[in-house]
């Protein structure tokens, strides 16, 4: 039986990505070995799920080479299961009153509404991010808010049971703060602490603020998040107007004091991180395997011609390479299928031919300068 589940959890996660990778589009196609690789599927594994998803009808074969792409039935049956994981996280919330009643008696958690409290929810491994996060809060209120982020050394009081004190801080704080990464967004306990505040947002005793590290994007979330305005910490004027908010809100602080490179520095610690997880294959079977260098830096050219052409802030199509957004060059490579280390090797050479400046370079990412539309 638990081999049949674990086959069962992996066509699903297969489907997944085909969806996400597609962004829901039955025109637009994919290889399936990047996709296995990308879930640490070998190629035995990924031709099995492959093979039966196509007798299914959730995805068809497109072309040799592993070239596939969801169907109509494939992007229905994704999307029902999305419809499946709101429906648990409403009943999350709705049952919170009763397990929280059923843990904590009135003696076990003590709730304070007086003070100004924050809590920062996030998953183990962004723990650096928002030890960041709170010491540019502390930076920028003194001593006028509490933060509390539960990763910290000694937060939670030694022999103290961290359940009972995690309720507690969620009961009492005025400000909630969802760090959206790519760990989070799998994290159960995480989804927990949102759905415990989501039901104190709606009785208007906390407000919900929602910070996304790249490559999430705030415009994609899953739901409820979605219906809350996303910052992105990439983007200064988001991060500063998010501060801005919590100074508002609790009527102190000063903005002066936000170092919003040490933000910055923090996310492009956390790529690298993320890149390791998610990213890096130690193989490459896409459809650039044979391509020289010069074919590759083809393929970065028309890419680039192509989100050039998106690029027209008049209409509001923003391009993220041209907008002066961080590029993480493993993502980079994932997206367009290139070689792991392609971009990172040409995306600066061919970007010049778009007259692209270099604002910021690292070992993973690197950032140019914002291009005016009319710069060609």
């Amino acid at each position: 039986m638990g081999d049949i589940r674990d086959i069962k959890n992996k066509r699903w996660k297969f489907l997944d990505k085909l969806y996400e990778e597609s962004e829901g589009d039955e025109l637009k196609w994919c290889n399936e070995y990047a996709i296995g690789k990308s879930l640490a599927f070998d190629k035995k594994t990924t031709d099995k799920i492959s093979q039966y998803l196509i007798k299914e009808g959730s995805i068809e074969r497109k072309a040799a080479g592993g070239t596939i792409g969801i169907t109509h039935l494939g992007i229905c049956q994704v999307e029902e299961k999305i419809e499946q994981r709101r429906m648990v996280i409403r009943k999350v919330i709705e049952d919170l009153p009763k397990k929280v009643e059923t843990k904590n008696t009135v003696s076990q958690v003590k709730v304070k509404m007086s003070g100004k409290t924050v809590f920062i929810s996030h998953a183990k491994e962004d723990s650096f991010l928002a030890g960041v996060i709170k010491t540019e809060i502390d930076k920028v209120f003194g001593k006028g808010l509490k933060v509390f982020v539960s990763s910290i050394p000694g937060i939670i009081p030694p022999g103290s049971e961290w359940f009972d004190e995690i309720i507690g801080k969620l009961t009492e704080n005025n400000a909630f703060i969802i760090l959206v990464t790519p760990y989070s967004e799998e994290r159960p306990f995480v989804w927990f602490e949102i759905g415990f505040s989501w039901l104190r947002k709606i009785n208007k005793n906390c407000k919900m603020y929602v910070l996304c590290a790249p490559p999430i994007n705030p415009g994609k979330l899953p739901q409820p998040l979605d219906r809350l305005q996303a910052v992105s910490l990439a983007k200064e004027n988001e991060t500063r107007a998010f501060f801005n908010e919590l100074i508002e809100r609790f009527n102190l602080g000063n903005l002066d004091t936000l170092e919003f490179a040490k933000i910055r520095e923090a996310l492009t610690d956390y790529s690298v991180i993320a890149t390791e997880k998610k990213y890096i294959t130690t193989s490459y079977n896409g459809p650039y395997s044979e391509y020289s260098g010069e074919e590759l830096k083809q393929v970065i050219l028309d890419v680039l011609s192509q989100e050039w052409r998106r690029h027209d802030p008049i209409s509001g199509g923003l391009s993220t390479i041209f907008s002066g957004e961080l590029i993480d060059f493993n993502y980079f490579d994932r997206r367009e299928k290139l070689p792991p280390g392609t971009s990172k090797k040409y995306l600066k050479e061919v970007g010049s031919r778009f007259k692209l400046e270099v604002e910021w370079e690292g070992e993973n990412a690197i950032r140019f300068k914002k291009q005016p539309w009319d710069i060609l």
